[in-house]
């Protein structure tokens, strides 16, 4: 618990494939996308995670996503130094559309990012936590926004893995906002009418987001170095 903050030991003992409930908002799981949406590359950055979250977290997105519409899964390694992660690449190797590129010393999240943008070939880039697990229908939306106006930057509504009993939990549908010291912080939508609608938001964490990949590279990687 002192090492990851959370129940590692239970994460062990959980299935890498476990099922989860479906809590799409009423009405999302009956939505119809084109079938020629954007590929997406997922870049998951990590540093020393626990072995058995990073791999369900792969695994949420190979099961959970249209094969037709995954690219490849890229797993950065931002120098990580446990000898948890051993047997990482053993595990990868299995996979399929996955693999793993290490930095040649400790970068930084950012850093690490533009090191996996830079291998990256899907259309859209998405990003996602080391330790997050994609839910059924999750990848479409995203998708599809970034397809209507490649300047859009989708994130997903982020439930909750409790860091004990490793439940799965609905989230409230909030939006991220700065208070007047600029510090980030959520706050329920105010947006009313249909849920299965965007929810138009200034800001976000930062965390687990979609862009179009030329879009990317136009508004400032360079600046980001």
């Amino acid at each position: 618990m002192k090492k990851h903050r959370f129940n590692s030991f239970l994460s062990d003992q959980t299935p890498l494939n476990r099922d989860i409930s479906d809590t799409r908002s009423e009405g999302c799981s009956v939505l119809l996308y084109p079938h020629n949406l954007p590929t997406a590359s997922v870049i998951i950055v990590f540093h020393n995670e626990a072995l058995t979250v990073l791999l369900r977290t792969v695994h949420s997105v190979l099961n959970r996503t249209p094969p037709h519409l995954l690219r490849e899964v890229i797993l950065v390694d931002d120098f990580s130094d446990s000898g948890e992660l051993k047997t990482l690449d053993y595990e990868i190797n299995k996979l399929t559309k996955t693999r793993h590129v290490r930095l040649p010393k400790r970068s930084g999240l950012i850093k690490a990012r533009l090191f996996g943008a830079a291998r990256a070939s899907g259309e859209v880039m998405i990003f996602l936590d080391s330790h997050c697990e994609c839910n059924k229908g999750w990848v479409e939306p995203l998708l599809y926004e970034v397809k209507k106006d490649r300047t859009t930057v989708p994130s997903p509504i982020i439930d909750v893995i409790h860091f004990e009993n490793f439940d799965y939990m609905q989230a409230i549908p909030q939006v991220g906002a700065f208070d007047w010291s600029f510090t980030f912080y959520w706050q329920l939508s105010d947006q009313e009418g249909n849920l299965t609608k965007p929810i138009i938001a200034p800001v976000m964490a930062g965390g687990l987001f979609a862009i179009d990949r030329a879009y990317f590279e136009e508004i400032g990687p360079t600046i980001l170095r």
